[in-house]
């Protein structure tokens, strides 16, 4: 049974709830600042390789820059928002009383987060399409129906957080959560099917291929891997949070526990969790963008769309960056006389 929660108790939570809030906004802002400086570096990158090269790397940029915008006017709004309200409150039972919900600035920032999920998600699960082409598409089936169901409750969350009454507050975190989860299933499925076809070609190549060679596909699982794992592992714990008010109907003053390091951890995993989703695909993007991941592939099974590892340039400057530069024509060449010999 929950302990009754005083004026004193609501006051510490409202200020502990300001804080964290506003903890969250203000380091949102410096992940926009990482997401600027990727996206700066891979336009830099872009316009530095020739132009035969660029094919298949200009929509990834768009995406890029899409996802940038949209994630940035998102945090504005927030973090305008959390400023307007601490200027009117003077301690944590004000703030909670002035915390605006179902305002324009929560929708339009709602909105174009949505945005960002649909434009990440859909990176996530094109290249996952990308890497069946050709054979298994039947696998993308479910990744793309978890996607439209998230999309679906996105818009219903939207528009249900636009009603200021209680009821719609409270059924728009139930889909929140629900968004999250089914977001989370996402991930985990593209990436189950992007680490299961990549290991399924490194043991069919594994006798044809000499074995200095096979780093390159070490090197490509891991960049696939770790593109989702983490937005995957952050989703599951971020959705497992927002579980336990949504069970309480909302009423964070039933909760018997600590209500204070739940609010806290509930905004750290938030913080991580939406960092991540606009962080995760901008990731892909600059591997691309820069020549270290595949762009697009006719053949599910070509061995020859994965890069090298990452290497730098210590000698003198040509006119072509070297993150941008074509090395792997010797190793192509070897590869596909080894497909040829299968």
């Amino acid at each position: 049974m929950a302990s009754p929660w005083t004026k004193a108790d609501r006051n510490e939570y409202g200020l502990v709830y300001a804080k964290a809030r506003y903890a969250n906004y203000a380091i949102t802002m410096f992940t926009t600042g990482i997401q600027f400086f990727m996206m700066a570096y891979s336009l830099a990158i872009y316009f530095e390789t020739p132009r035969e090269k660029r094919k298949g790397r200009a929509p990834y940029l768009v995406i890029g820059c899409l996802i940038f915008i949209l994630s940035t006017l998102s945090a504005c709004t927030d973090i305008a928002i959390i400023f307007n309200s601490l200027l009117e409150a003077s301690d944590g039972l004000s703030y909670l009383a002035v915390e605006p919900t179902g305002t324009w600035q929560n929708i339009f920032s709602e909105t174009t987060f949505f945005f960002v999920f649909i434009l990440g998600d859909g990176l996530l699960l094109y290249r996952c399409y990308l890497m069946l082409f050709g054979g298994w598409l039947w696998l993308v089936a479910l990744p793309i129906l978890t996607y439209l169901a998230t999309i679906a409750l996105s818009i219903f969350q939207i528009v249900t957080f636009a009603q200021e009454e209680g009821d719609g507050i409270r059924i728009a975190i139930s889909m929140e959560c629900a968004r999250n989860i089914l977001s989370v299933a996402t991930n985990i499925i593209i990436t189950f099917i992007i680490c299961h076809r990549l290991m399924s070609s490194h043991k069919r190549w594994a006798e044809s291929l000499p074995t200095k060679r096979l780093v390159v596909y070490s090197a490509a699982m891991r960049i696939l891997v770790e593109s989702a794992l983490p937005l995957s592992v952050a989703g599951i714990v971020q959705a497992g949070l927002q579980i336990v008010p949504v069970t309480l109907g909302g009423r964070i003053s039933d909760y018997t526990g600590n209500r204070n390091a739940l609010i806290v951890a509930m905004s750290t995993s938030s913080l991580i969790y939406y960092a991540l989703l606009a962080i995760a695909p901008q990731m892909v993007i600059l591997r691309v963008t820069t020549g270290r991941s595949w762009a697009k592939t006719e053949r599910s099974t070509d061995v020859e769309i994965f890069s090298r590892s990452l290497a730098f340039n210590h000698g003198a400057r040509g006119n072509e960056s070297e993150l941008s530069r074509d090395n792997d024509d010797e190793t192509n060449e070897e590869i596909d006389k080894s497909e040829k010999s299968v």
